[in-house]
């Protein structure tokens, strides 16, 4: 009975070698048969892997120039604005923004209403029509600082009404809301001692 339980086994260990063997003729024969092909492959996933890395790299290290040309420009480096300008980054408009805001500047403003940051020109529109009081302006805006600036030259005008109505237009859930209750409470409270 040993003698039978050793032959199957050996008889079972030949079958697993050869169905393994057979396997690795099949492979060899596709491996011929698609050598080219698998070869093409092999080499068009390197290549994209490769270029993919060094676009990667190459994008890291422009915006990090980019960023220190930025700084530099905020500290009115001559050389360092004109690189930010040449580069067409929105950092240039974004150094623009900050330099008209700081110094009041409508003609920089009225400009940079045409970035092609979106959020930078709706804010360039803002500022312009607050820094000019275009009352007609801030009322087309969909920003809500741009109503609560409508609402202070209302107040400034002595209309206070107008400018509780628009302060409610604000909604509940934009973050100047708080700052509209508190305007409109302090316009209410001045209307009061205006007519004691």
């Amino acid at each position: 009975m040993d003698f039978k339980k050793g032959l199957g086994y050996i008889k079972e260990e030949i079958d697993s070698n050869e169905k393994m063997l057979e396997g690795v003729f099949r492979l060899e024969s596709i491996l011929k048969k698609y050598k080219m092909p698998l070869i093409a492959i092999i080499v068009a996933t390197i290549v994209f892997t490769i270029g993919y890395t060094a676009n990667s790299y190459y994008k890291e290290n422009k915006q990090q120039e980019l960023s220190s040309l930025y700084t530099l420009a905020l500290q009115e480096n001559k050389e360092a604005i004109a690189k930010l300008e040449e580069s067409k980054s929105s950092l240039y408009d974004l150094y623009l923004f900050q330099k008209a805001v700081k110094e009041g500047d409508t003609e920089i403003l009225n400009k940079l209403k045409d970035s092609k940051v979106a959020i930078l020109a709706k804010f360039a529109e803002y500022q312009s029509a607050s820094l000019d009081k275009n009352k007609t302006e801030l009322e087309n805006s969909t920003i809500d600082f741009a109503k609560l600036q409508l609402a202070l030259l209302n107040i400034q005008e002595k209309n206070t009404n107008e400018a509780k109505t628009i302060l409610e237009q604000i909604p509940d859930d934009s973050f100047v809301k708080e700052i509209a209750k508190e305007l409109e409470h302090l316009s209410i409270k001045g209307e009061t001692n205006a007519t004691k």
